[in-house]
């Protein structure tokens, strides 16, 4: 039997199971990577920065800037890269465990390997290239460890843990494997040593490592890596162990994912094929010294359960693609269990893993973060659609535009995120001198100010915010599509030095738009006038506003401070605007109530302070801050 067999198969199952993945493109952190974070900087991603939390220099860095070189805009190159990356696991799970518990176990463990459901999702999203790199230079590192290469082996090892934190659960066994294999136990003060200098000195550098200390290992503002969600450790467990043997936590909610139909019987056939060919030829063991069914066991654990212990103690939320680092051990497991039964027992046992892989692909979770592929693929066709509709309004945009977007709440499908954080316009129209900014973030010295709207639906409108006119790539546009980006917009003008033009665009406004609209234009107009030191035209300006009610009021102020310009001073002149006492408990008390619900923590923190000071001791504001120190 050749022995390319054995390894190959398993990576050739995995590459079938995710080729209808390779044309989803980059979307989300993608962009952050391939823009440099936004700043153009070649070696933004390569060296430590206090500000962030991850380093992943190769990832994120290196591959992410050749990516940039080769493809920076159609993403196919960067799922390929990651099939591959996966097909190298696959067969590198194959080639260690031949070499540990035999020929057949070694198919075995790798053909598991390949049909795990939550995999996938790494060639889904180019990002997730990060826990390839480390669960790849990982295997490398066992590989080598099991050869007796200590010196290669912690290479490996330090190159993994530059690209995923999580790697560090598998250093237990790479320094104990001697001992647990029972071999050489004087090897041991060697090994520990070896990578225990590789994790000191990657902790020396890591910056994320150091805000965990500092924050008493709890996650920093804003982020989801550190201990403190005790009331969802069991919930993880549970999960991961679920998808360690492919049963989706959604259970018979899942539904079958029947447009990759075509890509199952692909694999179904290549494993069957493998399966028949490797299993003519079995054998239980490789050779004479092959370690004991007991010590094999061991090895699993120590592969599985450091690495499965990370994500459950100090990650927020839960990632189904991180079982992938820790599959290894537990694929072992597995096989460890089928390489005894019939040959037809096995087989059946292996196509039932499966087809429970591909039903795995189908859960998703609605009301809850969950990067499950559905989540993925819907992202990737989200923000496509988005970029083809954008360019399709907008074929050319000028040098130095600043291009300012008002976008709707498009869920997890990340569209702001997207623009803002990943600058992806300046990729999709080739100009790094392109740049994306929330509407109320609007900055001077640009060539051009450009006003889009991104509707729920994902269309997108194209506003003169001087006359008022768009073009839309929807048939039907509400009057609020228009008249709210460009009140935004003239709030963000006056706040970025011109008051005159801000005041301008509003009376404008004020002459097109309908009541309602036209009242919140000119209380507007009023509270930037008032704000800049034209009382008499704020007065002038308040007094021609149709009246409204005081429910419609604190809504209407509600807009001002759920998109807050850059300044504060000139926003607080809402409440005269709007006749709305800053004293208001009840208005304030409502804002502290929206934000908190929509998840806005300067706008929880301001209200609830204020609050404070009206109602010393106010439950719902202590609780607030409580909640958000606790972040």
């Amino acid at each position: 039997m050749p022995e390319a067999v054995v390894w190959l198969v398993p990576a050739l199952v995995a590459a079938s199971l995710c080729v209808s993945r390779l044309g989803l493109g980059y979307f989300w952190d993608d962009y952050i990577f391939l823009t440099m974070r936004g700043t153009g900087d070649w070696a933004a991603n390569l060296r430590p920065d206090p500000s962030l939390f991850y380093y992943r220099p190769i990832p994120q860095g290196l591959y992410f800037l050749f990516l940039r070189l080769v493809d920076p805009r159609s993403g196919l190159t960067g799922h390929i890269g990651n099939l591959l990356l996966l097909m190298l696991c696959a067969a590198l799970v194959t080639r260690w465990a031949r070499k540990v518990a035999g020929p057949w176990t070694g198919f075995l463990a790798g053909l598991a390997f390949a049909t795990l459901g939550a995999a996938p999702s790494l060639v889904a999203w180019v990002t997730a290239a990060a826990d390839l790199f480390a669960t790849a230079f990982l295997l490398l590192a066992l590989n080598a460890r099991h050869d007796g290469r200590l010196g290669l082996s912690a290479l490996f090892a330090a190159l993994a843990l530059l690209s995923k934190e999580s790697a560090a659960g598998w250093f237990p066994l790479l320094i104990g494997y001697d001992f647990v294999l029972g071999r050489e136990p004087r090897r041991l003060a060697r090994s520990a040593i070896a990578f225990g200098a590789v994790l000191v000195l990657w902790a020396g550098i890591h910056p994320g490592l150091h805000k965990l200390l500092a924050h008493g290992l709890r996650a920093p503002e804003g982020g989801y890596v550190g201990l403190g969600h005790f009331d969802r450790w069991g919930l993880y467990l549970g999960r991961y162990l679920l998808a360690l043997v492919n049963v989706p936590a959604t259970w018979t909610k899942t539904p079958w994912p029947a447009d990759l139909n075509p890509v199952v019987t692909l694999a179904a056939a290549l494993a069957l094929v493998g399966f028949a060919w490797v299993s003519r030829g079995r054998t239980s063991s490789g050779t004479g010294d092959t370690p004991s069914t007991a010590r094999l066991v061991a090895i699993a654990l120590l592969l599985s359960l450091p690495a499965l212990a990370l994500p459950i103690l100090f990650v927020e939320i839960w990632v189904p693609y991180y079982i992938v680092i820790i599959a290894p051990g537990t694929c072992l497991l597995l096989a460890l269990g089928l390489r005894s039964l019939p040959r037809v027992a096995a087989g059946l046992a292996l196509a039932a893993f499966l087809l429970l892989g591909v039903w795995f692909r189908g859960m998703a979770f609605p009301t809850e973060r969950v990067w499950s592929e559905p989540v993925l693929v819907d992202a990737a066709q989200a923000i496509d659609l988005v970029r083809h509709r954008v360019l399709t309004i907008q074929p050319t945009v000028p040098r130095r535009a600043q291009l300012l977007v008002s976008v709707a709440a498009t869920g997890s499908r990340g569209i702001a995120a997207t623009l803002f954080d990943g600058q992806a316009p300046s990729v999709w129209y080739r100009d790094p001198s392109v740049h994306a900014a929330k509407v109320e973030d609007r900055a001077a010295g640009y060539s051009a100010d450009l006003l889009w709207r991104i509707t729920g639906d994902l269309h997108v409108i194209d506003i003169d915010p001087v006359e008022g006119r768009f073009r839309s790539t929807a048939q039907d546009v509400e009057a609020e599509s228009v008249g709210r980006p460009i009140a935004t917009y003239a709030r963000a003008v006056a706040a970025s030095g011109e008051p005159d033009r801000a005041v301008r665009i509003l009376e404008h406004m004020g002459e097109i738009d309908h009541e309602e609209l036209r009242s919140y234009d000119l209380r507007l107009a009023a509270s930037i006038a008032l704000a800049y030191g034209r009382p008499a035209e704020a007065e002038r300006l308040r007094s021609s506003a149709p009246p409204i009610d005081y429910e419609t009021a604190v809504n209407m102020m509600g807009r001002v401070f759920g998109n807050p310009s850059k300044n504060p001073g000139q926003d607080s002149c809402a409440y005269w605007a709007f006749q709305i006492s800053p004293d208001d408990t009840v208005a304030i008390r409502h804002y502290l109530s929206v934000f908190r619900e929509l998840g806005n923590p300067a706008q929880i923190d301001h209200f609830a302070k204020r609050m404070l000071v009206l109602a010393p001791g106010d439950a719902e504001a202590t609780e607030a801050l409580r909640a958000l120190g606790r972040r």
